[in-house]
């Protein structure tokens, strides 16, 4: 019975090493993942910060190209301009030329009648 007794109190002494052992690691365990959790919110907030400028950066983009769309809507329509203009020159010049020819001729009737 003694014997029984030196058993049970060696039982219950490596019992209480191994809940102290174990009672360490979760203390460890909960260390590494408050250390995770902390490190998971770190990335959230960077990855938060890359899709806020990378919204930033369409944004600005996007209106970059609005701006340049109407910059070439701009001078497209000046363009057609500048051709109806020239081409408002060119039927001038025609006619100037035609009457021109119609003259030239005229004078040239009237010199053979001199």
């Amino acid at each position: 019975s003694q014997q029984n007794l030196v058993e049970s109190r060696k039982e219950v002494s490596d019992t209480i090493v191994k809940v102290k052992k174990l009672e360490t690691q979760k203390a460890a365990l909960i260390d590494e993942v408050t250390g995770l959790r902390l490190e998971l919110g770190n990335q959230a907030k960077v990855i938060e910060s890359i899709t806020d400028a990378m919204t930033e950066t369409e944004q600005h983009y996007k209106i970059q190209a609005a701006k340049l769309k109407d910059q070439i809507r701009s001078r497209d329509t000046a363009i057609e301009k500048q051709k109806d203009e020239i081409e408002k020159i060119r039927d001038v010049a025609s006619e100037h030329s035609m009457e021109k020819n119609q003259l030239l001729e005229e004078i040239t009737e009237f010199r053979m009648q001199l």
